[in-house]
């Protein structure tokens, strides 16, 4: 499902906090323990969802890129498959 640490990111990028805990359950990153203290942490002010969710997502994406063996995505210019072909 995943080509890069990117496309991780771009997955979770606009995935609200509620949205965040659905999609990520089929991949086992997190069990109910982990949402109750996220929850807890958000419903007594320590932080706010925002904050945890940010956390959240770093988390997901290091365990992905681990799993999975992810490395960054390799941009390549416009021009170096011309140059390639030419020299």
């Amino acid at each position: 499902m995943f080509e890069d640490i990117q496309a991780v990111e771009d997955w979770l990028q606009p995935l609200s906090y509620a949205q965040f805990w659905q999609a990520v359950e089929p991949w086992m990153l997190f069990d109910s323990e982990d949402r109750a203290h996220c929850d807890e942490t958000i419903a007594r002010g320590i932080a706010t969802s925002a904050t945890v969710l940010a956390g959240l997502k770093i988390s997901a994406r290091v365990a992905l890129q681990l799993r999975f063996g992810l490395k960054d995505r390799i941009y390549m210019p416009r021009d170096a498959e011309c140059l390639a072909s030419i020299h």
